[in-house]
């Protein structure tokens, strides 16, 4: 009868600490949680931003275990060597016309800069092309063969680089942050998924090579359909570009000279360690 009783009384507990306590508790847990959430606007994007960079990497990371057992470390070296010229110049072909799309109030102002901008990046990456079909077989002879193959390609990669970056500074405007996150994530991560699958059909930096022109054309693209609302054209006549560039000019002859020298001495470490073995580049840059 007693055990009937202590049975039928913890049946009864269990009822009342599932139809009370329990959801009491979940309810708890939740508003907790909901004060960690960022709630000004400003850390908001921040934390979005930081989410959409941690993912990138992280997915990067995991995947680089497996491409550290197909490439070799001189393979990696090309890689960063090749990658290292594509940061360098994509740094300076927009002659930090990127940076002035942030600036002025009216929408059509931006939409003006943002074609100065995309203009200096033609210019500079025909440029690129131009040099680096020269110096192709040259690069080829005296630096790495595999390099020297792949080099006519640093121009398009430097377009596609750099107007990735005038679009994230479109978005950056517009306060779209979770696409920029999720242009990040992409570009990473798929930059490192196509190596993977490229190492099947390409032996060699070729296939890391590859990889990465795959990754920074899904970026563009990614990047180019998040901005569908700069294929409509402007409800407001366009202002002169001639005026805007001179209005602007401080930006390309003040933050350009610096941006320079930051590119350089960023990618300049590449450049010595290549000079002494490509191998020992890729250790130190093995992605």
């Amino acid at each position: 009868m007693q055990i009937q009783i202590d049975i039928h009384f913890g049946i009864v507990s269990y009822q009342y600490f599932e139809a009370k306590v329990y959801p009491m508790r979940k309810n708890l847990i939740l508003m907790q949680l909901r004060k960690l959430r960022p709630t000004s606007g400003p850390t908001r994007h921040v934390a979005t931003l930081l989410t959409g960079t941690v993912l990138s990497q992280s997915l990067s990371f995991v995947l680089m275990v497996p491409l550290a057992r197909i490439y070799t470390p001189s393979d990696y070296g090309v890689l960063a060597l090749y990658q290292a010229l594509i940061s360098l110049l994509a740094a300076i072909a927009s002659l930090r016309f990127d940076m002035t799309i942030m600036l002025p109030k009216s929408e059509a102002e931006a939409r003006s800069i943002k074609q100065i901008s995309t203009r200096c990046v033609l210019a500079t990456s025909a440029f690129a092309t131009l040099v680096a079909l020269l110096v192709a077989s040259w690069v080829g002879l005296r630096i790495n063969y595999f390099l020297g193959q792949w080099f006519p390609t640093i121009g398009m990669c430097v377009f596609f680089t750099a107007e990735t970056a005038n679009l994230q500074y479109w978005l950056n405007r517009t306060g779209k942050y979770r696409m920029i996150a999720v242009n990040r994530l992409v570009a990473a991560a798929g930059a490192s998924a196509y190596q993977l699958i490229f190492s099947v059909i390409i032996r060699g930096p070729g296939g890391l090579i590859l990889g990465l022109i795959c990754g920074i054309l899904t970026g563009y693209l990614a990047a180019t359909w998040n901005t569908r609302e700069l294929w409509r054209r402007p409800i407001r006549p366009a202002p002169s570009l001639k005026r805007l560039a001179k209005r602007y000019r401080k930006m390309p002859l003040l933050n350009g000279p610096n941006t320079l020298v930051d590119a350089i001495r960023i990618n300049g470490v590449n450049f010595l360690i290549a000079h002494i073995a490509l191998s020992n580049l890729g250790q130190f840059n093995p992605v």
